[in-house]
C-alpha cells in the first residue's frame, strides 16, 4: 500500500484546519454559545518598585510624580529600595515614608540593582 497520498492529504489537512476550519468553528461556536462581556470599572492594586542607589537627585521628584498620578490613592503604593546608598537617598525617602502609600526599604549593603528587587518581591 502506497502511503504517500495519505501522507500528502494529512500534511495538507493540518494547515487547512489551522487557518480555515478552526477559525470557522470558533466563529460558529461564538454565535451559538455567546457570553456577554461584563464591563465594569476595574482598577487593580499597583505597586511601583524603585531600586535606588545614590539617587538623591531624583528620588524626591519620583515621589512627587507618584503622588500626582491620576490613580486612586488607596490602590497605589511606592516602594523605594535603597541599595546601600551613600548619599541622602534613604533620608529623603524616609521623610515621605509617613504616607501609607510610600515605603522605604533601606538595605545597608550595596548588592546591585536586581538583589533589592528580588528581596522585595519574593
Amino acid at each position: 500500500m502506497n502511503l504517500l497520498p495519505l501522507f500528502f492529504l494529512f500534511s495538507l489537512a493540518i494547515p487547512v484546519y489551522s487557518y480555515a476550519a478552526y477559525p470557522l468553528l470558533m466563529w460558529l461556536w461564538s454565535r451559538v454559545a455567546s457570553r456577554p462581556v461584563r464591563r465594569a470599572p476595574y482598577e487593580p492594586q499597583v505597586t511601583l518598585l524603585v531600586p535606588a542607589y545614590n539617587e538623591a537627585a531624583w528620588v524626591e521628584a519620583k515621589i512627587r510624580n507618584t503622588r500626582e498620578l491620576d490613580y486612586p490613592a488607596e490602590k497605589l503604593e511606592l516602594l523605594i529600595a535603597s541599595d546601600g546608598s551613600k548619599d541622602a537617598t534613604a533620608e529623603i525617602a524616609a521623610r515621605h515614608a509617613d504616607d501609607k502609600r510610600i515605603r522605604l526599604l533601606d538595605y545597608k549593603e550595596n548588592s546591585g540593582k536586581l538583589v533589592p528587587w528580588y528581596r522585595t518581591t519574593f
